[in-house]
């Protein structure tokens, strides 16, 4: 066997595959007399069915897939040991139909073109500045949790008198010429008036009691088919026909009572924090608002980083290879012309990883399993100074999450990405820009 290489541009190269029948021959021969023992056909005893008949019927077949698999496992040898840094996979190049005389074995010749790793010429230091914004935790923003956090928290209580933000529980009937229809939509729900769009309407809910009724249409109230099915039982596209007026029962009114704050409801929220006053709850909210948008923050950057890096190295690819390699590899399930309208998105994905592998070597990054099995023990708080039967417990119920290999790849993901994250940040510049959470938004946004 021998196996060239021709250079074809900076990017490309065809790789020629020249078998002569030495290299494959015996090894069809060997399993065609497999195939003559195990063969059990009418007319012959068991095993003695002629050998030129067996390579009759299976000789073009065995020696097809025996010349794939012996080129195949060459081609990837001579991959490895020429240390070749390809993109993709090989595509063969058919120069036609594959003669094979199986009387008469000759030479056979394959050809495959490859795309070829461009050279990256790039260091991630202190050089690169990259924009990282501090989100500001405004005090309306914490009137906004606040707010939701005791309306959360809140208990319903009964009231005579409905007044702008609290619920009904009563009857629906709808009605025909002011009666109620017959064989027409009746159904128990209840009502938040404040869900009311129309403001006249809102309004007649206003001062109700119980036993009273007011007639409305349903759709006109709530402007929504999706919650006006749900509320009378009906399918969404009934309820977007919907123009009959309903009569609504008041059975009960209830009011949500927001807790107090308190330490007693402090400490409910954030047992052991021991937050005293009203200005620690809203500190404490602050905190956790400035945690939970730092991820955010992290995934801006990122970004910007990878927009970065990617236009810093300005890599060349074989792009011609890869758009005919992507089609091909995807059998038939996407088009050229699909390829050709995603191939930019894709084009950065490649020059990415292609970076991002040379940051890991550089920086000796890697995920190791003791990394993913601390990630596990984290969830369970876990700490040398529990008691022995604890830790063991512990370890055990992470030893069964070990045996998820679909968990335990996205947790690999997770934690290289946190890596890749952490390292950027720590070596860059980072330009820190505080703004606001809407601007955040649109500044997000613009940049993708």
């Amino acid at each position: 066997m021998n196996i060239t290489r021709e250079d074809t541009g900076t990017l490309n190269a065809v790789l020629k595959v020249e078998l002569n029948p030495a290299d494959y021959q015996g090894k069809v021969e060997k399993i065609l007399k497999d195939y003559q023992h195990k063969a059990n056909m009418p007319g012959f005893r068991p095993g003695k069915v002629p050998y030129s008949m067996i390579k009759r019927m299976y000789g073009a077949a065995v020696t097809a897939d025996e010349l794939n698999k012996t080129v195949s496992e060459n081609l990837n040898s001579y991959i490895t040991e020429n240390k070749l840094e390809i993109l993709g996979s090989p595509i063969a190049i058919n120069d036609g139909p594959l003669d094979l005389d199986v009387n008469e074995p000759g030479d056979v010749t394959f050809k495959f073109e490859i795309g070829l790793q461009p050279e990256i010429n790039i260091e991630v230091n202190s050089s690169l500045t990259v924009d990282y914004y501090n989100i500001i935790i405004s005090d309306e923003m914490v009137d906004h949790y606040v707010d939701d956090i005791r309306k959360r928290h809140g208990k319903q209580v009964p009231v005579d008198v409905a007044e702008a933000t609290d619920r009904l529980s009563g009857s629906f009937a709808e009605l025909e010429n002011g009666e109620p229809k017959e064989n027409g939509i009746k159904k128990d729900a209840s009502i938040l008036i404040e869900a009311v769009k129309d403001e006249a309407l809102k309004n007649q809910f206003i001062g109700l009691t119980a036993g009273t009724s007011v007639v409305f249409n349903p759709m006109k109230a709530f402007e929504n088919a999706v919650e006006v099915g749900a509320m009378l039982g009906i399918e969404t596209e009934k309820a977007e026909l919907l123009t009959s007026d309903f009569s609504y029962t008041v059975n009960e009114i209830t009011h949500q009572e927001e807790p107090e704050l308190n330490e007693e409801f402090f400490a409910l929220l954030y047992p052991g924090d021991e937050l005293k006053t009203v200005e620690d709850f809203r500190e404490r909210i602050r905190k956790d608002a400035a945690s939970s948008f730092e991820h955010e923050s992290d995934r801006a950057f990122l970004d910007k980083a990878i927009k970065q890096l990617i236009e810093q190295a300005n890599l060349e690819l074989p792009d011609s290879f890869l758009k005919r390699w992507i089609v091909n590899s995807n059998e038939g399930k996407i088009t050229t012309e699909q390829v050709d309208a995603e191939y930019e998105h894709y084009a950065n994905s490649v020059k990415w990883q292609l970076i991002e592998n040379k940051i890991m070597v550089a920086n000796d990054i890697k995920v190791t399993e003791e990394d993913i099995r601390s990630h596990y023990r984290s969830m369970f708080r876990f700490s040398e100074d529990m008691d022995e039967n604890t830790r063991n417990q512990i370890e055990g119920i992470v030893d069964s999450f070990m045996k998820n290999t679909e968990e335990v790849r996205k947790i690999n993901d997770q934690l290289h990405d946190k890596k890749i994250l952490d390292l950027l940040k720590s070596v860059v510049t980072l330009n820190l820009k505080e703004v606001s959470y809407e601007d955040f938004i649109k500044l997000a946004t613009d940049n993708k």
